[in-house]
């Protein structure tokens, strides 16, 4: 419903203030731009941040495990394609003595970017899949309508605390 809808919308704008106060604070510890060591892995950020640090990254057609081949058992024995659902056993896909009900797990498992309609014109499909499959359900009542970060905010603001020390990076955007 819409109620649904708005709080998703509120969750994306709480993950970018996040990330924007994860960054800030990586800048006044003067966290080395060049240091290897550091993933920062936000929702719809991981695979910009690895491609503008010239890291290696993957080309997705699935967003998560939850679309391949996760399943994780809940405290009841009950099983779920995604972490996040575990408590919500209308969501369950079977349980550890009955087994999985496949219908169930092939809702899940064929989530690909070439069964979202919205997402094969979208340029940042194949970093993102239609985001998360879970947060979609809660959001739209379907886990195959895409919950889209927002990746415009989400590249500016990566791009611009990689290059920080290098002036204006917006004019060459």
């Amino acid at each position: 419903g819409s109620n649904k809808n708005i709080d998703t919308i509120m969750i994306r704008e709480k993950e970018i203030e996040l990330l924007d106060k994860c960054l800030n604070q990586l800048s006044r510890l003067n966290y080395n731009k060049d240091f290897d060591l550091i993933d920062i892995d936000f929702p719809g950020s991981n695979a910009i941040w690895k491609l503008i640090s010239g890291k290696r990254f993957k080309i997705r057609h699935f967003f998560c495990n939850a679309n391949g081949n996760q399943y994780v058992i809940g405290p009841s024995g009950e099983l779920h394609k995604c972490w996040w659902s575990i408590g919500n056993n209308t969501e369950s896909i079977g349980d550890v003595v009955n087994g999985i009900d496949q219908k169930k797990d092939n809702y899940w498992k064929e989530r690909t970017l070439a069964k979202m309609g919205k997402c094969l014109d979208c340029k940042y499909a194949f970093l993102c899949a239609g985001a998360c499959s879970y947060k979609a359900l809660l959001a739209t009542g379907n886990i195959y309508e895409p919950l889209c970060p927002k990746y415009d905010s989400i590249v500016k603001m990566l791009i611009k605390f990689k290059y920080r020390d290098e002036g204006d990076v917006f004019n060459i955007l």
